[in-house]
């Protein structure tokens, strides 16, 4: 999980390519650095025998408003939507980030 958390937290290189309007390198990033990390720790909490699937059969292994929530991050044909979903996916990445860390303190 710190690997991941080390991850996400290289954010700016998506925010630094949204800014400079350029959607290509924007959603490279944005997948590699956001998506990527976000999905892993959803599979940790969710299905954690399979964490490294990536994305393989990950409409299964997730309960469905998850995997529904989870697809409307993908859902990216702009700028601003690369940016709306930057700052969705972050906040959900700690808010699940935390939960799993409570639960392994039990």
């Amino acid at each position: 999980m710190y690997h991941l958390e080390n991850t996400i937290k290289q954010k700016a290189r998506v925010e630094k390519y949204i800014e400079r309007n350029k959607f290509i390198e924007a959603i490279g990033y944005y997948h590699k650095f956001i998506i990527s990390p976000l999905v892993e720790v959803l599979r940790i909490k969710y299905k954690p025998i399979n964490h490294d699937y990536y994305i393989v059969c990950i409409s299964k292994h997730l309960p469905r408003e998850i995997a529904q929530q989870l697809e409307e991050l993908y859902k990216v044909t702009s700028i601003e939507d690369i940016s709306k979903h930057t700052h969705q996916a972050y906040q959900w990445f700690y808010e699940v980030l935390k939960d799993v860390q409570n639960n392994l303190n039990k």
